[in-house]
């Protein structure tokens, strides 16, 4: 009989498995691929596909940039992305007004254009900065980071009583404006029991959303897409098209455009608009309190440093700007319900603030300018005609107080 064949080599597969100098898989003696070309070769796979999302998302931000998306976006984001980019790129105007949805709503560039330039016996240009919900952290963030340079030679901050308290409690400055200093700061003065995970993933958010494009405007992205989908569909099979929904992200896209592109940051909307007067003879119980105005006072009742404030003001000061605090006041059924941020106490306060800056505060107290409720739309914002009634007002008791001479 032939004898048998030779045994195969034992191979200790859990010996090369444990200490991982060999391949438990391998066949036949084939040689084993080394793990440093194995590492080489995803990392490489890893770079080509990275290199070409780069690519594209490069060539997305050239086709599609934040402006061509102003139709689809929300309010704040236009406001907070493309006018705030706008306003950093350009020229410096000669007067810019910082603020919240009242400074926006209340501050009208052309009357105060006109006005300047009689004073001036030159052109002037304004621009209203106005953003909904901004406070002492949002203006933090545009003052550092946000202004072009040089920056406006004068300086507006509008104040009601709310903006410059409880800095934790903000709400766009950490998706919309941080940067690594910015971020610090807020960590820096921010006490353990205010901290809040959801700012941090906001600005990591944010600094994603720079960097991949496709990331930052992912919601308008989908929201263009999935409208002309409805498009096709209807079109195609009579598919019906969400119509309300439609039209108000319609005229929301609209009112972005021209907001977020006027050259003096701001937009009036034509048409009738409500009266507060008449909603409280109607409904005085159905009329909204901003709940802002129903927050903690105590720094206000303090008499606080308003340590962040301060800061915005003399990082202002040391580019070179001529700053002013004014009054933006709310109606005059609101500052009753919230005497505390919107009556007497705000406005001691705000001028023994602006006094030990060296700055102008102008108060404007409702017995003096006559803007009664029924010049507001709401508890809040003017409308237009109050609008135009407190820029004038606004404009002679600056230039009373010298603020605009040059």
């Amino acid at each position: 009989m032939p004898p048998d064949p030779p045994a195969p080599p034992a191979t200790d597969t859990l010996g090369q498995a444990f200490f991982r100098d060999g391949d438990p898989l391998a066949r036949d003696g084939e040689p084993h691929e080394p793990g440093a070309r194995v590492l080489r070769r995803f990392l490489l796979r890893l770079a080509v596909v990275l290199a070409l999302l780069a690519a594209g998302d490069a060539v997305l931000r050239q086709v599609l940039p934040a402006e061509a998306l102003l139709p689809w976006m929300e309010r704040e984001f236009a406001a907070y992305t493309v006018k705030v980019a706008r306003f950093a790129a350009g020229p410096a105007p000669d007067v810019a007004f910082l603020g919240n949805s009242r400074v926006h709503d209340g501050v009208v560039p052309e009357v105060l254009q006109d006005g300047l330039a009689a004073h001036w016996g030159r052109p002037a240009r304004v621009v209203n900065l106005g953003l909904m919900n901004a406070k002492a952290a949002e203006f933090s963030a545009l003052a550092r980071a946000h202004f072009p340079d040089p920056p406006p030679r004068h300086v507006v901050i509008g104040l009601s009583g709310t903006e410059f308290v409880n800095v934790h409690e903000f709400q766009y400055a950490s998706r919309f404006l941080w940067d690594a200093r910015e971020f610090a700061d807020w960590l820096a003065r921010t006490p353990l029991a205010h901290f809040e995970v959801q700012h941090v993933e906001n600005w990591l958010e944010s600094l994603l959303g720079r960097a991949f494009h496709a990331f930052g405007v992912r919601d308008m992205l989908r929201t263009a897409a999935e409208e002309r989908l409805e498009d096709l569909l209807a079109a195609a099979f009579g598919a019906p098209v969400p119509v309300k929904q439609r039209a108000l992200r319609v005229q929301t896209g609209r009112y972005n455009q021209q907001d977020a592109l006027s050259p003096t940051g701001r937009f009036e909307e034509q048409g009738p608009q409500p009266s507060l007067a008449k909603l409280l003879a109607r409904d005085a119980d159905g009329v909204r309190i901003p709940p802002y105005s129903l927050g903690d006072f105590s720094e206000l009742a303090r008499g606080d440093d308003f340590t962040l404030m301060r800061e915005v003001l003399t990082e202002l000061q040391a580019r070179g700007c001529r700053v002013a605090l004014v009054e933006t006041p709310p109606s005059p059924w609101l500052q009753q319900r919230c005497p505390e941020f919107h009556g007497e106490l705000f406005r001691t306060r705000m001028a023994a603030f602006a006094q030990s800056l060296g700055v102008p505060f102008v108060p404007m107290p409702p017995e003096e300018t006559f803007l009664g409720d029924a010049t507001y739309v709401d508890a809040n914002h003017l409308s237009r005609a109050g609008a135009r009634r407190y820029t004038k007002l606004l404009l002679e008791r600056l230039v009373a107080a010298g603020f605009f001479d040059e």
